[in-house]
């Protein structure tokens, strides 16, 4: 092996000619060059990546990156980190074979080229990925006299991940010359092969220990005369860019009077990689060492640790705790790509084999929060998921005439769920893609785009909402429960355990989706009840709060009644509400709503976002409490139980239910403006638009009100709209949720809202037929 690696067989030397142009360099405005992405991954270049699986990349680090990143090298060789490995040699050959990871944690320098160079953007670029995700880097030094060469291996047989998007850039810090660098056999990442890994330790590639639990994989195979070796002559700054299933190896460095070999490698993860726990990778050594990612087999690399580099922020911080929280989902795929696609049908057929699915509902939301889908049978879930399931816009509540295209339903495979209630089926939240885009006016990519805007600051949103319902005679329309007639039947003990077949099956669902529901009560109005679960990240628990209509729904018709989301289905009890609660947290997970010294506790960041909600409290009530009904419950008048529950004013306050925005502790605030007939996705989506404009415009909320503000709300506080058409006119006129939210998108909405409003006054109810029939 070692003989093979230094004649390297069947070696080329000529790098391609594209890629031999100086790399064109940025300059932000910290001082730092910056890579033109574009520049270094042209279509020539991405070629031969995907053909070869690995290229050279002249001069990506500039001569001030290479001395700042040498400098840094050195730091790191006097004080390495937990990581570090010093590869044993064999007994009297001298030499010294280090490598460390995970320095840009540690080093600002490091952490500068992660985040800041514009290296994530060519690794996205090359990879076909809208995001590059740091899966960890890498510091190696041979010097003089490592006899031990670095074996044949591919890097992914050593990561706990799955996924197509997985590449390294290693970047040179000292001269290399071919014969003595890295060698890559061409063409070998299309196998895509998980191979058994081996120790680096030691001189001779047969001594070599394999990891525990990894001997079941195949061995790395042969590289042989017949194998073209692609090398190439190295100089400081320029880089070689690789496929992370490319087998490579290099020699060792074994003369004493040659030059020590410094190179700087990162690793990143593309849109369709996931973590997948495996015998003999890296991550048991990576937890010991306090490096735990918190993640679960089948979830995206995206967190606190493998953080998204691929748009650079000046002020992005690298992790400093040695803990890692769970992954958030990543929103920051800005534009469909057909690629990305594929490889997520391929996921989703995966994944239903395991699970037995027999069926697919692709299913997505409209404007009006109502609930679309196709069901695919398993033979052709791949075509489907890859094409999209074809639906005519105008056929649900979406801005598109007769005359539109299909608009295409996308599945998100990490939304995959087998339905509890019919266990053949697997459920999947989709994208709606329009023309080769995204629709902008779709519910739930309107919520990621508002997700994206609080990632740009460096800000994640949670939620968790308490969406109420009522059980209903299906041919009555009356509450089902004729003994549940109490003026006050809020948490009402027999009439909650009279549902307990319907409520404990649905809870037992959750359960066993994941969900972590903790509680059931009966509500404020006969017939009520109310289901919670665990907060969540916004989109998760958008996506679980269709799911969770669909599942109430479903439960209740299996057992004979009608269960309804209606914000006010009878005039004298309490109606329907969906109180929000949001907090917010910055990149490494940590909340950063509290602040003792702040007001009501909250921190500068918290307060801004909560004035920003109270300042837009009349443009956000056309998005959540869209219906004509939603204003019987909004400001309504008097209920048997003697409270509405439903704010009337734009007020905040502590611990204090009559208020818009209730502050219950530092931790999170709840917004209680929103009934449930309000869009799943809509409604987080318009409050983290209203809490970026409060953020952008550094914005105060008044003095907290006191009392019940039901009643008593301050003289100063904006009354809330008692009508639809109130409400969407402020919609319409409000510049900073049209800032926030688009004018596409607020223009469309308006548009479906009032086209259903005059709807709604061309009926003829029969009060008013009661009043006039005698005219």
């Amino acid at each position: 092996m070692a003989a093979l690696l230094a004649r390297g067989a069947r070696v080329l030397t000529r790098p391609h000619r594209a890629l031999q142009l100086p790399i064109r360099q940025l300059s932000d405005s910290g001082g730092w060059p910056r890579i033109d992405a574009a520049s270094v991954v042209d279509d020539a270049t991405a070629a031969a990546f995907r053909r070869d699986g690995a290229v050279k990349l002249e001069g990506l680090a500039s001569p001030r990156w290479v001395e700042a990143l040498r400098a840094a090298a050195e730091k790191n060789l006097a004080d390495p980190g937990p990581l570090c490995d010093e590869h044993a040699q064999a007994a009297g050959t001298g030499g010294r074979f280090h490598d460390d990871q995970f320095l840009w944690t540690r080093h600002d320098t490091f952490r500068e080229w992660v985040q800041e160079s514009g290296v994530a953007a060519v690794a996205a670029r090359a990879m076909g990925s809208e995001t590059a995700h740091i899966f960890y880097d890498q510091l190696f030094v041979k010097e003089p006299g490592t006899v031990a060469p670095t074996p044949w291996h591919n890097d992914t047989s050593y990561w706990h991940l799955r996924g197509d998007m997985i590449c390294s850039v290693w970047v040179a810090l000292d001269d290399v010359p071919a014969e003595r660098g890295l060698g890559y056999v061409r063409g070998s990442h299309r196998s895509k092969l998980v191979h058994r890994v081996t120790n680096f330790s030691g001189d001779d590639h047969s001594d070599r220990n394999t990891y525990d639990g990894a001997a079941e994989l195949p061995p790395v195979p042969e590289v042989t005369d017949d194998d073209e070796v692609l090398r190439w002559d190295m100089a400081p700054g320029d880089a070689l860019l690789f496929n992370s299933y490319a087998l490579h190896g290099a020699p060792g460095n074994p003369s004493t009077t040659s030059a020590r070999r410094r190179g700087y490698a990162t690793r990143w993860c593309g849109d369709d990689v996931r973590y997948e726990e495996r015998p003999g990778t890296m991550n048991a050594g990576w937890v010991a060492a306090g490096f735990d990612n918190g993640l679960v087999n089948g979830a995206p690399i995206a967190c606190a640790l493998h953080p998204d580099c691929a748009r650079p922020r000046k002020h992005a911080q690298a992790p400093r705790s040695r803990k890692f929280s769970t992954a958030a989902r990543s929103f920051s795929t800005a534009t469909w790509c057909a690629d990305r696609q594929a490889k997520a049908a391929v996921d989703i057929e995966a994944a239903g084999k395991t699970l037995g699915l027999e069926f697919y509902e692709f299913s997505f939301v409209d404007v009006f929060g109502a609930q679309r889908s196709k069901l695919v049978p398993a033979s052709r879930v791949t075509e489907m998921a890859t094409d999209g399931a074809g639906f005519a816009g105008f056929a649900a509540w979406l801005d598109q005439d007769p005359s539109s295209g299909d608009v295409l339903a996308m599945p998100d495979a990490s939304t995959l769920t087998q339905l509890p209630w019919n266990p053949r089926v697997g459920y999947l939240a989709c994208d709606l893609v329009w023309q080769g885009d995204y629709l902008d006016h779709a519910p739930r990519n309107a919520l990621r785009a508002m997700l994206r805007k609080l990632g740009d600051r460096g800000l994640t949103m949670k939620t968790g909402v308490e969406c109420e319902f009522f059980l209903l005679d299906p041919a009555t329309g009356a509450v089902a429960d004729a003994l549940d007639a109490s003026s006050k039947p809020c948490y009402d003990a027999m009439s909650l355990m009279r549902r307990f077949d319907i409520i404990s099956e649905v809870m037992t669902a959750m359960e066993a989706l994941g969900w972590g529901p903790y509680q059931a009560d009966h509500e404020d109005a006969n017939g009520q009840f109310e289901i919670n679960w665990d907060f969540d990240d916004a989109l998760v628990t958008a996506d679980r709060h269709v799911l969770f209509k669909y599942l109430v729904k479903s439960v209740a018709q299996r057992h004979g009644l009608r269960a309804t989301f209606m914000p006010k289905p009878f005039q004298a009890t309490t109606g329907s509400g969906c109180h929000a609660h949001v907090s917010l947290h910055d990149e490494t997970g940590k909340n950063v709503c509290a602040d003792s010294s702040g007001t009501l506790g909250l921190s500068t960041t918290a307060r801004h976002f909560v004035a920003g909600v109270l300042d837009e409290a009349s443009a956000l009530c056309a998005l959540t409490n869209p219906t004509v009904n939603s204003y019987k419950r909004l400001n309504a008048s008097g209920t048997n139980s003697g409270s509405t529950w439903s704010p009337a004013a734009a007020t905040w306050s502590g611990n204090n239910r009559s208020a818009l925005v209730r502050v219950p502790d530092q931790k999170r605030f709840e917004v209680r403006l929103a009934d449930s007939a309000a869009n799943p996705y809509l409604l987080p989506a318009a409050l983290a638009a209203a809490g970026l404009e409060g953020l952008e415009a550094g914005a105060e909320p008044p003095a907290p009100a006191v009392g019940n503000l039901y009643e008593d709300a301050p003289a100063t506080a904006k009354c809330l709209p008692r009508h639809l058409s109130t409400a969407l006119a402020a919609l319409n006129l409000s510049e900073g949720l049209r800032r926030q939210l688009g004018d596409g998108f607020v223009d469309s909405y308006v548009k479906l809202r009032k086209a259903h409003l005059a709807e709604f006054s061309r009926q003829v109810s029969p009060w008013e037929r009661e009043q006039y029939l005698d005219a």
